[in-house]
């Protein structure tokens, strides 16, 4: 029987839980002992596949680096996780060892979670790495960028600030390790080699482009949540998922004033007494999740900021998004989406913004639809996909 710890570090949202929680399941049925580190407890309690867990709360850093033009490449997003202090890495590492050593695990399987990798290598412990392509970058030094539409004058502009950060994290992760007795490595990539990539993707939603890796495809995560119930209104129905801390939240609703058609707005992190009244009937807005099947059932329009979960489902349903572009991320996603013309990707300035339009082009841009409809029938009942039990097998894992 193996003792396996599921890891969740850095990034926001659910769907590292649900990604972790395909795995879950398939090692309960097998009957492995399964614990999860994550990073916040509450939304571990809220996701079915792990709320029955148990669960530690996942070290984090609290001296954290914030860079003036953003990062250029993954390393340089360790930076700002902490990486840029050797004394706290240091610590965060051994955190994490003394936590594996605790639950006395013999398997990690980690999702955003570089440090728990730097302390399973610390204590001999095997690793799988999952989740999207965006937290494993591919195996080159320097790192690529994460700011591909910035254009190959720019980049070779950044190459030598993308190498001395990626040195920078280099040296200090070399410190975390030499400071528990354990051989320095080489590379930042030598901690997730591509052989130990199981991503909860598809090779069209990699973030860097297309790689011979293996893809698991997404779990289902609908079941934890409401029915959806739309407002009057003319038209076709539009989805907009978004956040309450957004910048541009105040602009989203106001760009919306034109629309005559029923909009329902999910708006995850509302603050208390922050102004959401739209002041249209057409609109609705609320917190709470929805079941995004049944969002696809009826809705013909949808619009959010390129979050891999929620334009992977909804692809999934062959429906394209509108992504209006919130961080890195989301939008390195939406740049490769619309190079694929798999969705459109709005401009991240506002002040640009035609909700009405976009909108229009969206429902009438037949080439997106199409792609989406052969996406959608690609990856049909699990087709093109490897089975997570076969990840376990072939890792002996049985």
């Amino acid at each position: 029987m193996a003792r396996v710890a599921l890891c969740w570090e850095l990034g926001a949202g659910v769907g590292h839980l649900t990604a972790l929680g395909a795995f879950a399941k398939t090692l309960i049925e097998r009957g492995h002992e399964v614990q999860l580190i994550s990073k916040n407890l509450a939304s571990a309690a809220l996701v079915p596949s792990t709320r029955q867990l148990t669960t530690h709360q996942a070290p984090e850093a609290r001296n954290r680096l914030q860079l003036e033009s953003g990062a250029c490449n993954y390393a340089e997003l360790l930076l700002s996780c902490g990486y840029h202090d050797s004394l706290q890495l240091s610590a965060l590492v051994k955190s994490w060892r003394q936590l594996l050593t605790r639950i006395g695990a013999n398997l990690v399987i980690a999702d955003h979670s570089p440090t728990a990798l730097i302390a399973a290598r610390s204590i001999g412990v095997d690793c799988i790495l999952t989740g999207s392509g965006f937290y494993w970058p591919p195996q080159q030094s320097p790192m690529p960028t994460i700011q591909p539409w910035t254009g190959a004058n720019q980049q070779r502009h950044d190459q030598q600030r993308m190498v001395d950060s990626e040195d920078k994290v280099l040296g200090n992760i070399n410190i975390a390790l030499e400071s528990s007795h354990t051989p320095s490595i080489g590379s930042i990539g030598t901690l997730y080699p591509a052989a130990k990539l199981a991503l909860t993707s598809y090779l069209e939603l990699d973030h860097y482009g297309d790689r011979d890796l293996c893809y698991v495809g997404v779990p289902d995560n609908t079941d934890f949540s409401t029915i959806p119930i739309w407002p009057n209104g003319c038209g076709d129905k539009i989805f907009i998922y978004t956040y309450g801390h957004y910048r541009h939240f105040k602009f989203l609703l106001q760009g919306l004033a034109r629309v005559e058609n029923p909009v329902l707005v999910v708006a995850q992190g509302i603050s208390p007494g922050q102004n959401i009244d739209p002041g249209r009937r057409n609109i609705k807005i609320q917190t709470e999740r929805v079941n995004l099947d049944e969002v696809a059932e009826q809705a013909r329009l949808v619009v959010n900021h390129g979050g891999h979960g929620i334009v992977l489902g909804f692809l999934k349903k062959g429906i394209p998004s509108l992504m209006l572009p919130h961080h890195t991320e989301g939008a390195m996603l939406a740049w490769r989406l619309a190079q694929q013309n798999l969705s459109l990707a709005a401009t991240p300035n506002p002040d640009n913004y035609d909700m009405k339009v976009m909108l229009q082009t969206l429902a009438t841009h037949q080439g997106v639809w199409d792609n989406a409809a052969k996406f959608a029938e690609k990856y049909r009942d699990g087709r093109h996909v490897t089975p997570i039990g076969t990840v376990l097998t072939a890792f002996g894992i049985a």
